[in-house]
């Protein structure tokens, strides 16, 4: 969940969140020195495979993460294909996953 998220990462890292994909874009616009970003495959108004594709025009540099309960090979396969994606991490993550996830992304 979010809130987590943000609590476990807000000191080693500039974290920003968003419960949709509206408000996703809105920070990315409002930031584009944004390098990775974190996407959950369930969103309330999009895939977050369809999302992260969506959006590789406007915004082709940050690395895409995405985070699911519901990983299988078709959907791995999927997000690699469709959105672009450097990693996917299941749900729930430990927080070294994730901090590793953000350390080969910086590389």
């Amino acid at each position: 969940n979010l809130v987590s998220f943000k609590a476990n990462f807000r000191y080693d890292y500039a974290i920003h969140t968003a419960s949709n994909t509206s408000e996703a874009e809105t920070i990315l616009h409002a930031h584009p020195d944004i390098r990775i970003i974190f996407c959950d495959q369930r969103m309330p108004d999009e895939m977050g495979i369809d999302f992260l594709h969506r959006n590789k025009k406007d915004f082709p540099k940050p690395i895409r993460i995405l985070l699911t309960a519901y990983a299988n090979m078709e959907t791995v396969i999927d997000a690699v294909n469709k959105g672009h994606i450097f990693r996917f991490v299941r749900k729930p993550w430990m927080n070294e996953e994730i901090v590793s996830a953000i350390e080969e992304a910086n590389k």
